[in-house]
């Protein structure tokens, strides 16, 4: 009765771990980031503004236009994210290239989209920042240790239990 309790208790372990999902995906150059976007502009970042829980975003990066490149962006544009790891992360002080989609009159872009860096902006008086974002991305060698140590850690796991099975079975014969 114990092993069948284990062994549901393992299978249910493994089971019922979800699978944490990355963004992950391929360097796009600048001309294949033009053609994907719906709107490019460069401006620098004014504020961010997190949205209240009702909404169907977390936040709203807003710009000011210096110069619209694709599109229809105004003087100011908000970009809006879910508050996932895919969301492009934008810091004061600097003037953004940002290749945007639009979806229903509504601007997203995430880290995959191409964003870069123009240069410094001015810095201007009265520059509000609600929320702070930044994400540095492991290097790929810290990535290769998580994923060797969770799979080592899988097989211990397995291991253990093969191990719990053969000694109850031994205790049988």
């Amino acid at each position: 009765m114990r092993l069948a309790l284990f062994a549901t208790t393992l299978l249910f372990m493994l089971l019922a771990c979800e699978t944490a999902l990355a963004c992950n995906c391929l360097p796009l150059s600048p001309a294949e980031s033009f053609n994907n976007a719906d709107v490019v502009f460069e401006g620098e970042l004014i504020r961010i503004t997190t949205l209240p829980t009702s909404s169907s975003f977390s936040f709203a990066s807003t710009f000011k236009v210096t110069r619209s490149l694709k599109g229809s962006a105004g003087t100011v544009v908000s970009i809006f994210g879910d508050g996932s790891e895919c969301d492009a992360t934008y810091e004061p002080g600097f003037v953004y290239r940002v290749y945007a989609k639009e979806t229903d009159g509504t601007l997203t872009n995430g880290t995959c989209a191409g964003n870069s860096i123009v240069g410094a902006a001015n810095q201007t008086e009265g520059m509000f920042v609600s929320r702070s974002f930044s994400y540095a991305r492991p290097a790929y060698w810290r990535s290769f240790l998580m994923s060797t140590l969770q799979i080592c850690g899988l097989g211990v796991l397995l291991g253990s239990g093969v191990f719990v099975w053969r000694r109850y079975f031994m205790k049988l014969t």
